[in-house]
């Protein structure tokens, strides 16, 4: 099943190959539902950057107040947090120069905004829009 390169992929993050694909296939059916479930309930494609940005602007009095784009942000805040500290060997463990990742997430926050929003509202919902 996995072929010559078995001991390279053997271990993805800790798992088993086999554990690995059943929860990367988990996740892409609750990112299926969950976009699903928001459009049909608030009428919007779900976008991660625009939601940031709402919720941004909420928060600094720029925008008036739908605590839909707060909840949303901090559910994905939450969900990362409870990840980091339940399975806390899934992420990298850092090493990074913080200055060039500040900028870095900078440009993306620009890119997302000169293309009219991320990856998120674009493949997850506008491809299966079209």
């Amino acid at each position: 099943l996995l072929g010559t390169h078995e001991n390279h992929y053997h271990h993805i993050m800790g798992l088993d190959y086999e554990r690995a694909l059943g929860f990367a296939a988990a996740g892409g059916v609750i990112l299926g539902l969950s976009t699903t479930f928001y459009l049909a309930m608030i009428g919007r494609v779900t976008g991660i950057s625009g939601t940031f940005k709402k919720a941004w602007l909420q928060s600094t009095f720029q925008a008036s107040p739908d605590p839909l784009h707060l909840i949303f942000f901090g559910g994905l805040l939450c969900g990362g947090a409870i990840m980091r500290f339940t399975e806390a060997g899934w992420f990298e463990q850092g090493g990074y120069n913080t200055g060039l990742m500040v900028v870095s997430g900078l440009l993306v926050g620009f890119g997302t905004t000169l293309g009219s929003g991320c990856t998120s509202g674009h493949g997850l919902c506008g491809l299966a829009r079209l």
